[in-house]
């Protein structure tokens, strides 16, 4: 289990009462995609400061395959106005980029609004030491988590009900083995044929 129970509750606990450290943060909005089904796409918006990221809200939406792209677009340029997002600030737009995603990123991007295409199936930046983009991602997610350095808000979630499916798919993701240097975590493939929902929260 690459991040335990335990790590996220104590990020639940930090979260209600967030100090900021002195430095200027930036909001960034992350979306991930999905196209449609079973699958959720999730946007989330959290505060980076210097020294920790304050999780603010991640919100879940089930549109249809044929529209998602559109759709989670929308969503996102409207939490943008929302947030008071401002570009100048150093605020962005992270999406997964793979897929469905892929329209999601242009429409955004035709909105004028600053995308960062993310693909976990890319090369990560040291090849040595991670599979890919998606296993270094996760790793630097556990590493927050068990350093503290990640509050998740009281409010990032509406209910119990939704607090319970996050923490579900967070503690879902499972290392396996790599090398001596070379850390590895399941695939999305591996975790479908274990019967594991795919893990759209933590993505």
């Amino acid at each position: 289990q690459l991040i335990p129970l335990e790590w996220i509750t104590d990020a639940r606990l930090r979260g209600h009462s967030v100090v900021p450290d002195g430095s200027v943060p930036r909001l960034r909005l992350s979306l991930d995609v999905a196209d449609g089904g079973e699958d959720d796409t999730v946007l989330t918006a959290a505060r980076h400061y210097q020294s920790f990221r304050h999780v603010l809200k991640q919100t879940k939406f089930n549109f249809l395959p044929s529209v998602s792209p559109v759709e989670g677009a929308e969503a996102t340029a409207r939490a943008w106005a929302g947030w008071q997002c401002d570009s100048s600030r150093g605020d962005d737009i992270v999406v997964d980029s793979l897929g469905v995603g892929a329209g999601a990123a242009g429409n955004l991007l035709k909105a004028g609004l600053p995308v960062i295409a993310y693909k976990g199936g890319e090369s990560a930046s040291n090849s040595q030491m991670f599979r890919n983009r998606r296993v270094q991602s996760y790793i630097a997610l556990r590493n927050d988590f068990r350093d503290g350095l990640i509050a998740l808000d009281p409010d990032m979630l509406p209910d119990d009900e939704a607090w319970a499916e996050f923490e579900a798919q967070l503690t879902s993701i499972k290392s396996r083995p790599g090398t001596e240097k070379l850390e590895d975590l399941e695939t999305r493939e591996q975790m479908a044929r274990n019967g594991i929902p795919s893990p759209d929260h933590a993505d």
